[in-house]
């Protein structure tokens, strides 16, 4: 692999140990993803050319689903990213290349009603286009899906539902609702025997890794959960991390025997799934409903909506997003939804070294926990991202996997997923995700089983789509609006360690087809090596494939990389001692 490294996201404010998000946002040109290569070593270097309007071939990708299917790299940079003090930060237009002085400005607050209090709304958006815009990056269509039908959706939205000519990409932000109120030594609705919600007052982001940064693998933290990995009894298969550069990753020369592959199951290319993974649920007619990469304040807005339609959801939360946003998280829990890990950094699992897997895990399930008392059953990989290494892993952290529905043939599969994650950036037009939905809706009326729907609540195009839209759509069809766990007939309180009658001793059922992970059945002695180890005991800032890790420290080369240099400087110095002599 090469020392370029892709990065799933770019957080917009620029997260300092000293100070929580004092910087604006970096403007990307309009003309380029939002994905990006950088340097593994910094990169504020390469953000900084962003913000100044250069692009290159080597620092943008416009990125494609894999084969059609679910392994999407949606636009999932970090929309909010304000201090808790409440100040705004007013992000710079795209293209813009003046000085990056942070602002601030006042946002009016929404009317206040008696049952919830004031939140910090979102920092401003990029300038709104007036009319809805074309992306000049090209919108992919997944080959295995029928081309949608840009027109009047058939589905029945909400009688308040906003236009779909006004969901447009870089639009201006709507104002956010407030968030419903939480208190500290509160239970949440549903779970009498839970602990009381922590105080979280005192709260503090700076205890946490920097947002959207695979965490270092050399800390106090991360060394006690690998340990503990390894002393689990699960056996971590040897199976390599894949090469991903979010573009046709399953036409990569290393990656195409894997595809298809029983023994390592990998789920992004060809969909294979084991009897430990959610997969669909067990009655028919059930929409097993989930919300990724949040909390944010547009959830506020989706919290609304389904306490006034007595919905539950199952929400499936970023680690770093928790650590600015705790009471989000709260909200979220107190009012009876399903809290999930979703990572930390939201990054590719199976290209990640086992040392950085457990990180990522380890510190979401630790910042859920801080904020609610409780820690989550469900976790659920970013693109779906997941093979044997990675579910081993899971269930050695003491979770189970949840994907989404897909139906279909192996030829033509139908994801269970609304592809929301393009619109914010113009990848889709609003039409073309509803149209998708309308496609999911006739696939499920064909599927002998429930189905799980995947949907984000990161960007308020997304929520705007989901509360006008797809929810009232599939309730107006007849379907019966659930959270995961009830559409798997599974109590709310076994979705939690504390709160399970085993204390988390036994994980949620699964309800994928297929085979066991890898060892089931065996296990391994206390201490045991981690297939797919970077050698992070030896050096804790070399990771595998040769590439420096963020967030590890000082830069470190590979092995080969030190023999290469090593021998370029000696042959250099017996070149040069001669002509001394």
């Amino acid at each position: 692999m090469a020392t370029l490294r892709l990065r799933n996201r770019l957080d917009p404010f620029l997260h300092q140990e000293q100070a929580v998000a004092k910087s604006p946002f970096i403007a990307f040109p309009p003309t380029t993803s939002r994905r990006t290569f950088c340097l593994s070593t910094d990169l504020r270097p390469k953000m900084l050319l962003h913000a100044l309007g250069v692009t290159t071939v080597a620092a943008t990708v416009a990125l494609a689903h894999a084969h059609g299917h679910g392994d999407h790299r949606h636009r999932d940079i970090n929309p909010i990213f304000a201090d808790r003090d409440a100040e705004r930060v007013v992000a710079r237009a795209p293209g813009d290349t003046t000085s990056g002085t942070t602002t601030t400005t006042t946002i009016a607050a929404a009317p206040t009603t008696p049952t919830t209090t004031p939140v910090t709304t979102t920092p401003a958006a990029p300038t709104a286009p007036t009319t809805p815009t074309t992306s000049t990056t090209p919108v992919v269509t997944p080959s295995t899906t029928v081309p949608p039908v840009v027109g009047v959706p058939t589905i029945t939205p909400a009688a308040n539902a906003m236009p779909l000519n006004q969901i447009v990409p870089n639009g201006a932000t709507p104002a956010t609702s407030k968030l419903p109120a939480t208190q500290a030594g509160a239970k949440p609705s549903g779970l009498p025997s839970a602990p009381a919600l922590p105080d979280i007052s005192k709260w503090s982001a700076l205890n946490y890794p920097k947002a959207d940064v695979v965490p270092a693998t050399d800390t106090a933290e991360v060394i006690e959960w690998i340990q503990a990995v390894r002393d689990s009894g699960i056996i971590i298969p040897e199976i390599k991390p894949h090469p991903i550069n979010g573009e046709n990753d399953c036409q990569i020369a290393e990656n195409m025997p894997r595809v298809g592959n029983l023994t390592e199951c990998w789920w992004t290319c060809g969909h294979c799934v084991r009897k430990t993974d959610v997969v669909d649920c067990k009655a028919k007619q059930t929409w097993g409903s989930s919300f990724d990469d949040g909390p944010t304040d547009y959830t506020n807005e989706l919290l609304q909506y389904l306490e006034a339609e007595k919905m539950k959801s199952t929400f499936f939360v970023v680690g770093s997003r928790v650590a600015y946003r705790p009471e989000h998280l709260q909200s979220q829990y107190y009012l009876g939804h399903t809290i999930g890990v979703h990572t930390w950094s939201h990054t590719a699992l199976t290209s990640q070294s086992s040392e950085q897997i457990i990180a990522e895990l380890g510190w979401t399930k630790k910042v859920i926990k801080d904020a609610i008392g409780v820690t989550p059953l469900y976790m659920r990989p970013p693109y779906g991202d997941i093979d044997d290494r990675v579910r081993a892993i899971v269930k050695a952290m003491n979770m189970t996997p949840v994907m989404w529905t897909v139906a279909g043939t192996d030829e033509q599969p139908i994801a269970f997923d609304t592809f929301d994650y393009n619109v914010p950036d113009g990848q889709k037009t609003p039409q073309e995700s509803v149209s998708q939905f309308e496609e999911m809706l006739q696939a499920a009326s064909v599927y002998p089983r429930g189905f799980i729907v995947l949907e984000h609540d990161l960007w308020w195009q997304q929520v705007k789509l989901a509360v006008g839209y797809f929810l009232p759509g599939a309730k107006n069809a007849g379907y019966s609006i659930t959270s995961i766990n009830q559409c798997m007939s599974q109590n709310l309180a076994d979705m939690y360690v504390e709160t399970s009658s085993t204390k988390g001793t036994t994980l949620p059922a699964g309800s994928g087809g297929g085979n066991d992970i890898i060892g089931t059945g065996q296990t391994a002695p206390k201490n045991s090596p981690l297939g797919g180890s970077d050698g992070s005991n030896i050096d804790p800032n070399v990771e595998a494939g040769g590439y420096a890790r963020e967030g590890g420290g000082a830069v470190h080369m590979d092995i080969g990389t030190r023999s290469l240099v090593a021998g370029v400087v000696l042959s250099g110095l017996l070149t040069f001692i001669p002509a001394l002599l």
